[in-house]
């Protein structure tokens, strides 16, 4: 009876928690080199902490990196995840924002690019992004071929933010002109760069400066 007792409080506790676990997890792979400072500071975050649940379903987060710009001042930063056989999985892009772009007060903005369905050997498969600040809404899809983009498709956010909100960010609207570039030119790679971020997350560099101005 006690044992059934247990059972049913996990069961509740589960219910009403919305980071709940979906199986039993092995133990989570260590960074083989420390963060960098800056991505600890994100850690400490309020982001973090509210956001974090969103992605325990892909595993477990490695080192992350940062993009520099002039001045040595950061541009965004990356963050891998695996899974348990080191399978890259997912990757967020972090990028900090001026006070008052984003929802709920938030300074961190997280484009979050699920590469669950794409093979990273044969580097084909469909590759997903979610505007995580913005109820994690999917703004963007795309099918890769053997390394190459061969369309994608940009969805809309939802109704609860306003036109004037949208514009104000410009990330989404500004991601999804170059996107459309994109798709105008048959040989544009996926993956391209050293450390094998995606060559369509350049796309936000080109609304950097807005954003971060």
């Amino acid at each position: 009876m006690k044992k059934f007792i247990v059972i049913l409080t996990v069961f509740f506790l589960a219910l009403f928690n919305n980071c709940k676990k979906i199986e039993p997890e092995p133990e989570p792979l260590v960074p083989l080199v420390p963060q960098p400072k800056e991505m600890r500071e994100f850690f400490k975050s309020p982001e973090w902490a509210k956001y974090e649940c969103l992605y325990d379903y892909y595993g477990w987060y490695g080192t992350g990196t940062v993009q520099y710009g002039r001045d040595s001042v950061m541009l965004q930063m990356f963050l891998p995840y695996y899974s348990a056989d080191s399978v890259k999985t997912a990757l967020l892009q972090i990028i900090k924002m001026k006070p008052g772009l984003l929802p709920d007060s938030d300074t961190y903005f997280i484009n979050f690019i699920d590469l669950i369905k794409f093979d990273s050997n044969t580097k084909t498969g469909n590759v997903y992004m979610y505007g995580t600040n913005y109820s994690n809404f999917m703004h963007d899809e795309y099918v890769v071929v053997d390394n190459i983009i061969q369309g994608g498709v940009s969805y809309p956010a939802p109704d609860k933010y306003n036109e004037e909100t949208m514009k104000k960010m410009g990330f989404f609207k500004c991601y999804s002109l170059v996107r459309d570039y994109y798709d105008s030119r048959p040989f544009i790679r996926f993956l391209c760069d050293w450390d094998g971020a995606a060559c369509i997350l350049s796309a936000s560099l080109t609304c950097l400066d807005y954003l971060t101005q």
